[in-house]
């Protein structure tokens, strides 16, 4: 057996045999072209070796190819099988391959496809919000939308903004400056969840205790938390819920399902866009941590917490508030400078694992912070603090920890807004993230409620 290696990929059987049959009698020659290799079986060892002999002193050209060749081993039984196109092994194999190449060429143009009409959809949405922009007239041009979407101005340097630093709700900014995303990252599995059915039992069984049916919720593509709130003692339909998201991709998945209202955009351009609307029940579902969004307005908790209770848009005759959060990540600083600083990512979670409800009001061991934390740069929530109302103010280092710093947070913005806050008596934790429920109202209903018969808040 001799190995032929680099051959031309015009070099064809005839020329493989004529160039051996000088040698001696020729058996057989087996040729791949596509790698550019073949192999040419002498009828006697001594043909073979002459062969060799000869290549060593004059290299051999095929074609006008130097070729490379080697003596080697009989063809095994996997290799015989391409000598007959009609041979069985030889027909099931390339009929596997062809069936599998032509559902990866199949897979891969309805990937395109559906890629394409995504891009349409989110491209059509934008317009006809920019159109809307422009008709309405909100649309301005003299503030500083850096400002408004960081915090801070981007002007350094001692250089003075020629625009104006005032608040605009984020619904009438300009469609680039918007936080629009066209393919979702939710992890379908995390919807499906049992630690998610355990917590939407929960709210059911809460927000049908409260009078208002109106509620605002996060959900995924398959809108199972708001098929759940659906019906109750309220009778709850899909034009009292409305969902927020910024995934286009999603929104359509929301759309089609027809369980709520959605709406195509942030929890913050949301609160804008409805400033004097009443809820019943709220249920901020985030895949992020509590200080995330230090760069970025639209995409911070705290500033969608704060603009909550500012506007005074939980129902003060009662509302449930649930916050669900990721804990950030121990792999990376919480507070470190860099580019990195607000991109902690969520941890993973698994559907296998239980939600862990266990009545417990002291604070976790897991929640102490030893260790001092670094303090970022101060871009994103203007500086080193976030002034949630009046003259309380609270370090924004203390409030990225844990359950307990969201508690913090939420109990100071009642305080500083005038309504009554109860958290509810039991945590919900499970593998890198965990959940919190609070009562929200007037402290007259907020005392009626819980002077309640069978009140779930009581303990």
């Amino acid at each position: 057996m001799i190995h032929v290696r680099r051959l031309h990929k015009k070099t064809t059987m005839e020329d493989l045999r004529a160039f051996a049959s000088f040698f001696g009698c020729v058996k057989r020659v087996n040729l791949w072209y596509g790698f550019g290799q073949a192999i040419i079986e002498m009828a006697h060892e001594e043909d073979a070796a002459a062969l060799l002999a000869a290549f060593r002193h004059t290299p051999s050209l095929v074609r006008g190819k130097v070729v490379e060749l080697s003596l080697g081993s009989a063809a095994r039984p996997d290799q015989t099988y391409k000598q007959s196109h009609s041979n069985p092994d030889h027909v099931r194999k390339e009929v596997a391959r062809c069936v599998t190449d032509l559902c990866r060429i199949v897979e891969l143009k309805g990937a395109r496809r559906a890629a394409n009409e995504l891009r349409a959809k989110h491209n059509a949405l934008i317009r006809a919000y920019t159109h809307e922009l422009e008709e309405s007239g909100r649309q301005r041009n003299d503030v500083c939308w850096d400002w408004v979407t960081t915090g801070c101005c981007g002007k350094k340097g001692g250089d003075v903004c020629s625009f104006k630093h005032e608040l605009v709700p984020f619904c009438d900014l300009p469609a680039r400056y918007r936080w629009w995303t066209r393919k979702d990252t939710f992890p379908a599995l995390r919807e499906v969840g049992p630690y998610k059915k355990a917590i939407n039992c929960v709210l059911k069984r809460l927000i049908d205790s409260v009078s208002n049916a109106r509620g605002v919720l996060l959900d995924g593509a398959a809108a199972n938390s708001a098929k759940a709130f659906c019906g109750g003692r309220h009778n709850r339909t899909a034009q009292d819920i409305f969902c927020p998201n910024v995934c286009t991709e999603t929104f359509v998945a929301i759309g089609n399902s027809q369980a709520c209202v959605p709406y195509h955009g942030s929890v913050r351009s949301f609160f804008d866009s409805q400033p004097y609307a009443k809820f019943g029940f709220i249920y901020l579902d985030y895949c992020c941590c509590l200080n995330a969004g230090r760069r970025r307005v639209e995409k911070s908790p705290i500033r969608d917490i704060e603009t909550i209770f500012r506007r005074r848009q939980c129902d003060p005759s009662g509302c449930i508030l649930c916050i669900s959060l990721a804990e950030p990540s121990a792999r990376r600083p919480r507070w470190a400078n860099g580019p990195h600083a607000n991109r902690e990512m969520p941890a993973g979670t698994s559907p296998d694992v239980d939600v862990e409800c266990d009545a417990r009001w002291e604070q976790d061991p897991s929640s102490e912070g030893t260790e001092e934390e670094e303090q970022g740069d101060g871009a994103g929530i203007e500086a080193e603090h976030c002034n949630v109302a009046g003259d309380v103010s609270c370090v924004v280092d203390e409030l990225a920890r844990d359950s307990q710093m969201l508690r913090a947070l939420v109990s100071r913005l009642a305080a500083t807004n005038g309504v009554t806050v109860v958290n509810y008596p039991h945590a919900f934790r499970w593998p890198g993230n965990f959940a919190e429920i609070f009562f929200v109202a007037s402290a007259q209903n907020a005392n009626a409620y819980l002077a309640g018969r069978d009140c779930p808040f009581v303990f």
